[in-house]
């Protein structure tokens, strides 16, 4: 099957969509920001600690990217006591 260009952009939006629904349901990806503004990071410094690149929390943020369980676990705890993140930092 080909696609004209009009019709490659609107699958691909849809396709785009249907990530982010799923992604949704497995993280809200509004926690993500909220944890991460909480610990007064910005999206590039968040990269650095934890990890995944530089557009990596943009990713996760707009639910275009899924972050790792491992990811979601730590951002929970850190929500619950965001003076750990200093010894996240050192590790």
């Amino acid at each position: 099957m080909v696609l004209d260009a009009a019709e490659g952009e609107r699958v691909s939006a849809l396709v785009g969509e249907f990530n982010r629904r799923v992604n949704a349901g497995i993280v809200d990806p509004s926690f993500v920001a909220r944890v991460r503004r909480k610990l007064q990071l910005d999206q590039r410094e968040a990269a650095e600690i934890f990890g995944g690149g530089v557009n990596a929390f943009s990713r996760y943020e707009t639910g275009k990217a899924l972050p790792s369980v491992a990811l979601v676990k730590l951002l929970k705890v850190l929500d619950r006591h965001p003076e750990l993140l200093d010894e996240v930092r050192a590790a």
